[in-house]
């Protein structure tokens, strides 16, 4: 129970403060993946981002993100463009329509939460289709059974049943 000020046993991020500086910690298995991260928060720090600004674990999503994990892809990659580094990520959007009882529907987000150490966020979704990240070069027709699973349970039989992505 002491340990867990710097996220023992279950080895999470944490944040100290001290003399007003807010810095963010992180338990990482000893690999090459250190080295990468020390590259990224490198390049980050070479166009004036700053990681100890990062929300706690915004730093490894970024980093699972551009180098991938565990076989798999990446999903982002970061370029410079005039003279700024930029994120690309493939996101894919559905709008699942479904004519209910002779009137056309689609299928939105009601509502969206997270929860946090600080209780339960509402994140704004409503009103919003189906998104998700793709991975970098995948088709659309590629990710849509991945964002159907993923986001709704809908197996691919299922999908292959009822759904006409013509």
């Amino acid at each position: 129970k002491e340990l867990t000020s710097i996220g023992l046993p279950g080895m999470s991020s944490f944040c100290t403060e001290r003399h007003g500086m807010r810095q963010s910690w992180r338990w990482h298995v000893c690999s090459e993946t250190s080295k990468e991260a020390d590259s990224l928060s490198q390049l980050l720090s070479d166009y004036g981002i700053s990681t100890s600004e990062f929300a706690l674990g915004a730093f490894d999503e970024l980093l699972e993100e551009v180098i991938g994990h565990g076989g798999v892809e990446p999903s982002s990659k970061l370029m410079v463009r005039e003279g700024e580094l930029r994120r690309h990520v493939q996101i894919i959007k559905v709008w699942l329509g479904a004519d209910i009882l002779s009137v056309p529907h689609v299928m939105v987000h009601g509502s969206k939460t997270r929860s946090s150490g600080q209780g339960i966020q509402a994140l704004d979704m409503k009103d919003k289709p189906l998104t998700m990240k793709m991975g970098l070069g995948q088709r659309w027709q590629d990710a849509l059974p991945d964002v159907l699973l993923r986001r709704l349970g809908l197996d691919v039989a299922l999908q292959q049943r009822y759904i006409d992505t013509s």
